[in-house]
């Protein structure tokens, strides 16, 4: 069924990535607590699902051929904000779509809140705003029944029209729809070109009809809590400490179920990510077809979660590596954008940032892809992925943000290079410039240096393209000092040329061009040059 509240906002990386762990953590939660209450595998299999962002951001149901209920409703937010008026539309929205779903006969769920950052607001003074926003919704409502029902005289029709202009420009519901805009936008108008009581009334009126029909505000009960996570009252977490408690609900749910496997910690967290990808790439399938006006599937079976649950972990430790290394992506571009962009594109659908769109937030990508971008990005690294170490290098979270990700948001896409592969060259000037997220301090190019060459001898099939480039865009690198290659150029140029021959064959030895001597360029650099000829 069509609603109001079906989520149409730009997805912003800091969202998207909270909500993932949320949804998985919620999943998981209420399998283990329907299977303490002695409820049937089998059952729960079948009839509960998960959904994502069509009532909410998240929501958990009950479906079977007879009924559909919803059992909790789940705003999330993942936004540097330390205040709970700071949440005040996504909070109204929920006491206003708990309310609507129960109107439905869709059951009157549970709502939630659940934020990444701690408040500085105690419980009761939670409580106490949040009645205060159902009270100024309902207050709203009745203010504008009493001025639809009022009798206006000649001379009273300017004293009304300020009347209806103060009650709409401190309206509280602030919802982001085009319908309810227009229809507070059509009485705006109607003010500014002072048209008559009666005009304006029956603009009211049709306000009214969409506030009751639509958005069912007169039966909002205000029954609205912030998520805890613990006893404790811990109303807040990140995706850190999120990705602990889903580790723990897995170790529950293999208790529950009488697992006799013994797993590690690793493989207990291998499941856990094993999840997390799955749920990810759903809510990406989701917005891509979205996007396009592809018909998408909003829910998840708990049926897939528990399949996940159950799977195999044998011979997981590349897999696990993998999937790690993809995790600690997603939570680097999730803190770019919640703590450098500060989610600027939330709720704007003409964001033309191109870490939204999937050729460049690369999110994705198949895991061999994902792989050769790694290396691409890090090329001092010398670890193999199935070494649990690689973990600390490949993934450089200072790297990724201050010049990948700045780079992406800040240079025009004129400048990209095409490839078909997980390079990512960019044209600087009349120099190809190959994007890294090299963080070496400032005086450190030797260092840079010695570090890529231990990385071609590891790795030369990843590592090789980079010296294909006349530049590596770095943090802070900058120097145009060929001759830093040259003690190593010998073991290079080995690697290199060896590696060309694997990819094209040893009958085109011949048209193998040597191996560049790149030069080191900061990514602010190539901004400034760069936008300078935009």
């Amino acid at each position: 069924m069509a609603s109001v509240f079906e989520h149409d906002a730009t997805p912003t990386w800091s969202g998207f990535i909270y909500q993932g762990h949320v949804a998985v953590y919620l999943a998981v939660s209420k399998i283990c607590e329907l299977l303490n209450g002695g409820s049937d595998r089998e059952e729960i299999s079948e009839t509960y699902q998960l959904e994502i962002e069509n009532w909410e951001d998240v929501a958990l149901m009950k479906q079977d051929s007879e009924s559909k209920q919803y059992i909790s409703i789940h705003q999330v937010k993942n936004i540097n904000k330390r205040s709970i008026k700071d949440y005040d539309k996504p909070i109204i929205q929920l006491m206003l779509e708990r309310n609507f779903l129960n109107k439905q006969g869709l059951g009157m769920p549970k709502a939630y809140m659940h934020i990444s950052e701690e408040v500085t607001q105690d419980e009761n003074d939670i409580k106490k705003i949040m009645q205060d926003w159902k009270e100024s919704v309902l207050g709203y409502y009745d203010e504008l029944d009493k001025l639809a029902c009022k009798v206006i005289e000649s001379k009273d029709e300017d004293a009304f029209l300020e009347s209806v202009s103060k009650v709409i420009e401190e309206e509280p519901i602030k919802l982001n729809r085009k319908e309810y805009k227009d229809k507070l936008g059509e009485i705006r108008k109607n003010i500014k070109e002072k048209c008559t009581a009666d005009e304006l009334k029956k603009e009211i009126e049709g306000l009214l009809e969409y506030l009751d029909e639509e958005l069912a505000v007169p039966g909002i009960d205000g029954e609205i809590e912030l998520y805890a996570y613990d006893d404790a009252g811990t109303y807040h977490c990140d995706t850190k400490r999120l990705f602990g408690w889903i580790v723990e609900t897995v170790k529950e749910y293999k208790i529950l179920v009488n697992s006799r496997e013994h797993l590690t910690e690793e493989q207990y967290e291998f499941i856990a990510n094993k999840l997390l990808q799955y749920i990810r790439e759903a809510i990406a399938n989701r917005h891509w077809k979205k996007r396009q006006n592809k018909e998408y599937q909003s829910h998840i079976s708990f049926q897939d979660i528990m399949k996940i649950l159950d799977d195999s972990v044998s011979d997981y430790e590349i897999p696990a590596n993998i999937m790690a290394l993809r995790r600690r992506y997603a939570d680097a571009l999730s803190q770019y954008c919640r703590m450098i962009c500060r989610n600027a594109c939330e709720g704007n659908e003409d964001s033309r940032c191109k870490l939204l769109n999937e050729i460049y937030g690369r999110v994705d990508l198949d895991d061999e892809e994902f792989l050769k971008m790694c290396y691409a990005y890090n090329p001092n690294c010398r670890e193999k992925i199935g070494d649990r170490d690689c973990l600390n290098t490949l993934v450089n979270k200072d790297g990724l943000q201050d010049s990948v990700f700045e780079v992406y948001k800040n240079i025009s896409e004129q400048f990209f290079i095409k490839k078909d592969d997980t390079r990512v060259m960019v044209r600087d000037q009349r120099n190809n410039a190959f994007l890294t997220a090299l963080a070496h301090g400032k005086r450190r190019v030797r260092v840079a240096v010695e570090d890529i060459v231990g990385g071609i001898s590891n790795n030369p099939e990843l590592v090789s393209p980079i010296f294909e480039a006349d530049e590596l865009i770095t943090v802070h690198l900058d120097s145009d000092d060929e001759t830093i290659w040259d003690e190593d150029y010998t073991v290079i140029s080995e690697k290199y040329l060896s590696q060309q021959n694997i990819d094209f064959g040893e009958d085109n030895r011949n048209s193998i061009c040597n191996p560049k001597k790149p030069k080191f360029v900061t990514a602010e650099d190539v901004i400034s040059r760069l936008a300078k000829d935009h």
